[in-house]
C-alpha cells in the first residue's frame, strides 16, 4: 500500500484554501489544516467532510506568526509539503493599514520557511496575486515579459515574498516553490456547500453580488465608470474557484519530477467587465439589482487578465469552467448561507 503524502495547508478553512483541501482529499493526500478563523467559519471542516467524505480533518487553530505553535505541527505531522494561503487579502485595509499587513502576510511566511527549513521539507506552493504587475503593463499579462510594479501594499507584500522565496531557492537547491499568481477567483463549490463569506470586507465582486441580491433596496456600488474600456467599468480576469484550486494540486505534482522555483498565473486568458458580470448574474438570479456608480477606488487598475500559456504548458492545467458556471455556482451558495438547502 502506498503511503499517502501529508500536505500542510494554511488558511485552509478559506474561501481558496478550503476548495483546495477538497481536492488534495480527491487526489488522496493526508491535509493538516492551519486557520486561526479571523476570516474563516470553523463551519468549513464539516463542509469539508460532507462533500469529500473524509471526517476527523486534522485542524489547528491559531496564527502562523506564533512560531513555538506553527513547528509544534511540523514536529508532529509528516508533512511532506506546504500550500500557504493565510494571508490578509483587502487592498482597500492594506492601503489603510499597510503595516498591519507586512507584518502578516511577510512575517507569517517566513515563519512557514523557517520551519520547514528546520524539518528539512522541501516543497512549497505559495498563493500570489496579479495585483504584483505594474498598472501600466498590457495584458494578456505574462509572468515572465510583464513588469513587476504593485500598486498597493497588498501586491507589495506578495511581491516582497516572491523575491523572499527566490532567495531562499538560490540558497537552497533542493527546495521548490511553486508561485501561483491569481486574477479574480468567484464562484463557490458545485455543491454549493462552500464558498466565499469573508468576516472582513475584501472588496471581491461575489461577496458583493451575494449581498446586494439578499438587500432590501437591491442597490449594488459599481467603482467607477470612465475607465478606457466597453463600458467604462474595470475589465478582470474572473475565474471559477474550483479551476484555481485544481492548479494548486497540479503545481504541487509537478514539483513531483522538477525542483527550483516556477511562477504560474492561474486565470482564463479572458476578461470580463463588472458590468457584464453583474448583467450575467441578474440573468441567472433573477434579481434586478439599482446600479449605482461611484468615484474609481484607490489602487484599482482598468484592465487586467492573464496568459495562461505557461500554466497549461507546465502543470497541464487550462480553466474549464465559464462566467456562467461561476455565477451559477454563486447562486447555489447564497441559499445555502440562508439556510434554504
Amino acid at each position: 500500500m502506498i503511503e499517502k503524502e501529508t500536505i500542510l495547508v494554511t488558511g485552509g478553512c478559506g474561501y481558496i484554501g478550503s476548495s483546495c483541501v477538497i481536492d488534495l482529499l480527491d487526489q488522496n493526500y493526508d491535509v493538516v489544516i492551519i486557520d486561526d478563523l479571523r476570516n474563516s467559519n470553523i463551519k468549513t471542516l464539516d463542509r469539508i467532510s460532507e462533500i469529500t467524505g473524509v471526517t476527523n480533518l486534522k485542524f489547528y487553530d491559531f496564527d502562523i506568526n506564533d512560531f513555538s505553535k506553527l513547528l509544534h505541527v511540523f514536529e508532529n505531522e509528516s508533512i511532506k509539503g506546504v500550500i500557504h494561503f493565510a494571508a490578509e487579502k483587502s487592498v482597500q485595509m492594506s492601503i489603510n493599514h499597510p503595516l498591519d499587513f507586512y507584518e502578516n502576510n511577510i512575517g507569517g511566511t517566513i515563519n512557514i520557511i523557517k520551519a520547514m527549513s528546520i524539518m528539512g521539507v522541501k516543497n512549497f506552493i505559495f498563493s500570489s496575486s496579479a495585483t504584483v504587475y505594474d498598472k501600466e503593463s498590457l495584458s494578456p499579462l505574462s509572468e515572465d515579459s510583464s513588469l513587476l510594479n504593485p500598486s498597493n501594499p497588498y501586491g507589495k507584500s506578495k511581491l516582497f515574498v516572491e523575491q523572499i522565496l527566490k532567495d531562499v531557492c538560490n540558497s537552497d537547491e533542493n527546495f521548490s516553490c511553486g508561485i501561483l499568481r491569481y486574477f479574480n477567483p468567484m464562484g463557490a463549490h458545485n455543491s454549493g456547500k462552500i464558498g466565499e463569506d469573508p468576516k472582513n470586507n475584501g472588496g471581491n465582486l461575489g461577496p458583493a453580488l451575494v449581498k446586494a441580491m439578499k438587500s432590501e433596496n437591491k442597490n449594488f456600488q459599481i467603482f467607477g465608470n470612465d475607465y478606457e474600456t466597453r463600458d467604462g467599468t474595470c475589465i478582470r480576469d474572473f475565474i471559477h474557484i474550483t479551476d484555481l484550486s485544481k492548479g494548486h494540486v497540479n503545481a504541487l505534482k509537478y514539483f513531483e519530477t522538477n525542483k527550483g522555483l516556477c511562477t504560474w498565473n492561474l486565470g482564463t486568458g479572458r476578461g470580463h467587465t463588472v458590468l457584464e458580470v453583474i448583467e450575467a448574474f441578474e440573468k441567472i438570479s433573477g434579481v434586478k439589482f439599482n446600479i449605482e456608480f461611484c468615484p474609481r477606488r484607490e489602487g484599482d487598475i482598468a484592465i487586467s487578465y492573464s496568459s495562461s500559456i505557461k500554466a497549461e504548458n507546465d502543470l497541464n492545467w487550462k480553466a474549464s469552467l465559464s462566467l456562467s458556471d461561476m455565477l451559477s455556482d454563486l447562486c447555489k451558495w447564497s441559499y445555502e448561507l440562508d439556510g434554504k438547502k
